[in-house]
C-alpha cells in the first residue's frame, strides 16, 4: 500500500494523520496508485504557499493546493490552512470538507490528471474527486 505522511507547519486539525490514509485508501480504490508511492502533504500558510506558487507555476498569489510529483513514486502536497478556512466559508462546507476535498485534488493531481489542460480531462478529474469523497461518506459539490 502507498503511504503518506502529514508534515503539519500550521495547525489544521480537521485534516489528521488518520484522515489523510482514509483518503489515501480510497483514492487507491478509484484510481491507480503505485503500491510503493510515498508522499508527504504539507500545511502551510499562505504566504509560504505563494512563494512555492510563483516560484514553480510563476503564477502571482497564495493558492490553495499544490502538487509536486518527482517520478521515482515520491511527491509533495502542498496544502493552505488559509485557503482550507476561506474556501469552506466561501462553498458553503465545512473545513473538514474542504480540507479532504484539497487533499483528494492533490492526489489526483500528483497522479497524473490535469484539469487545466482541457475541459475534457477537467470533468474526468472532477468526476474521479467526487467518486472518491463519496466513498467516504462526502458529497462535495462546487
Amino acid at each position: 500500500m502507498s503511504s503518506a505522511e502529514l508534515v503539519s507547519r500550521i495547525n489544521l486539525p480537521e485534516l489528521t494523520q488518520e484522515r489523510v490514509n482514509e483518503l489515501l485508501a480510497a483514492s487507491e480504490g478509484v484510481i491507480n496508485i503505485p503500491e510503493d508511492f510515498q508522499f508527504s502533504v504539507a500545511i502551510v500558510d499562505n504566504s509560504e504557499i505563494q512563494t512555492l506558487n510563483e516560484r514553480y507555476r510563476h503564477k502571482e498569489g497564495p493558492t490553495d493546493v499544490l502538487s509536486f510529483p518527482y517520478g521515482n513514486n515520491t511527491g509533495d502536497i502542498v496544502i493552505s490552512a488559509d485557503k482550507v478556512m476561506s474556501q469552506a466559508q466561501e462553498y458553503g462546507h465545512s473545513v473538514a470538507e474542504e480540507a479532504a476535498f484539497l487533499l483528494v485534488h492533490g492526489i489526483v493531481h500528483i497522479m497524473g490528471w490535469d484539469h487545466e489542460r482541457s475541459e475534457a480531462e477537467a470533468k474526468d478529474q472532477a468526476q474521479i474527486e467526487a467518486k472518491i469523497l463519496e466513498s467516504c461518506g462526502l458529497n462535495y459539490v462546487r
